[in-house]
């Protein structure tokens, strides 16, 4: 794969909208929440067994695209499944930090939680979208790797976003 870029942060903050039409600007593959796919089917009544079950799944969705020659947009990636074990059962597993950090993305475009909370039946966390962007950003620190801060509504955040990518790749 030449270069993957994750859109991560808490949610409501516009990653799934602003993968569709980053992927659409720049003629590269999105690949969708995969957790969303997974909630649709089983009930969004899960367990800490279902997040690491999703994280395996999304592992097999990176699997697929290892043969890939252009840049792909991941519509979120194991770091948000940390970040979502980690809030809702305590510290996640060794074995899910050690995939997030073997198969990070190259560049992360991390959501500032600007935009108002949009109601939806998969989404838990109205209030603490501060706190888990926090975590978001702890994370990437900790692990030292690239991201942009992506803030702003409608074009303004897409504009930060395609600057962002823009100065990763010769996509314009």
């Amino acid at each position: 794969m030449a270069l993957k870029i994750a859109l991560t942060g808490p949610e409501s903050t516009a990653k799934t909208s602003l993968a569709m039409r980053l992927s659409a600007s720049c003629k590269v593959t999105w690949i969708a929440e995969y957790s969303r796919e997974y909630l649709h089917v089983h009930g969004n009544h899960y367990q800490a067994s279902d997040i690491l079950k999703m994280s395996e799944e999304y592992l097999l969705i990176l699997k697929n695209l290892q043969n890939v020659e252009q840049t792909v947009l991941l519509d979120t990636d194991l770091l948000t499944y940390i970040v979502w074990y980690k809030f809702k059962y305590g510290q996640p597993p060794d074995s899910l930090i050690n995939d997030w950090k073997a198969n990070a993305a190259d560049f992360y475009l991390l959501c500032y939680p600007d935009l108002l909370w949009q109601s939806d039946p998969l989404r838990e966390n109205p209030l603490d979208r501060m706190h888990l962007f926090n975590e978001f950003l702890h994370l990437l620190h900790d692990a030292k790797l690239p991201y942009g801060l992506v803030t702003g509504s409608g074009r303004k955040r897409i504009n930060r976003a395609l600057f962002f990518i823009h100065q990763l790749t010769d996509l314009k």
